[in-house]
């Protein structure tokens, strides 16, 4: 017999999908935001938000782009009624398009770290927050980092530019190979995408390759 779990949230629902017209879902900021609040696809970069630094003038500008920026805090969302009692535990994904945005200062002689902080307060809003501190200066969430600018060494470095991916896969090797062998039995584990330096390319005998 099936268990019923007492205060699940199953979104989207409505007539279309059986259940009454009466006990459909509102559309919640906090529903279609907790549908994207995926560890694969969020937090980075889809395009756009190239840096151009003036490091003469100590100013950043930042090209037109669109970021998908997790929130990592619950979110109230309505329940069949259309009040907000109901708490979306996982946190939502914000997708924040914003236009170029030029003068943003820089402090001369140091690593500037830039983030991207959609406003949830305010409709529409966002800010580009520059500190010198990785964690002190860091905002509340949701923010991303979408870059460094280091004015001393007038260099700049664009991060976040893809999602992170985390896969659980079928291994049908007892060895890997990147860098040294390691031991894996068979079975299931787990492969973290992320930047591998070089190219990569897989060998006939299962092992990942990096030159």
């Amino acid at each position: 017999m099936p268990t019923p779990i007492d205060g699940a949230i199953t979104f989207p629902e409505d007539s279309g999908t059986g259940v009454p017209t009466a006990t459909a879902d509102w559309t919640s900021a906090g529903h279609f935001g907790g549908q994207q609040a995926q560890q694969n696809r969020s937090d980075y970069v889809e395009r756009g938000l190239e840096f151009n630094a003036d490091f003469a003038a100590d100013e950043l500008e930042i090209s037109d782009g669109l970021a998908y920026v997790l929130h990592d805090e619950p979110v109230d969302v309505q329940d069949n009624d259309g009040d907000y009692v109901n708490e979306w535990d996982q946190g939502m994904t914000i997708t924040t398009a914003v236009p170029v945005v030029d003068g943003i200062g820089l402090e001369p002689d140091a690593v500037n770290y830039v983030w991207l902080s959609p406003e949830l307060t305010t409709n529409n809003g966002a800010n580009y927050v520059v500190g010198q501190d990785r964690e002190a200066d860091e905002p509340d969430s949701p923010a991303l980092l979408v870059g460094l600018v280091d004015t001393g060494n007038e260099a700049v470095h664009e991060v976040h530019r893809e999602p992170r991916a985390r896969f659980q896969v079928r291994l049908h090797q007892t060895v890997v190979e990147r860098g040294e062998k390691i031991e894996i039995p068979e079975g299931y584990g787990e492969v973290l995408a992320g930047p591998i330096e070089g190219e990569g390319e897989i060998t006939g005998d299962g092992r990942l390759k990096v030159v």
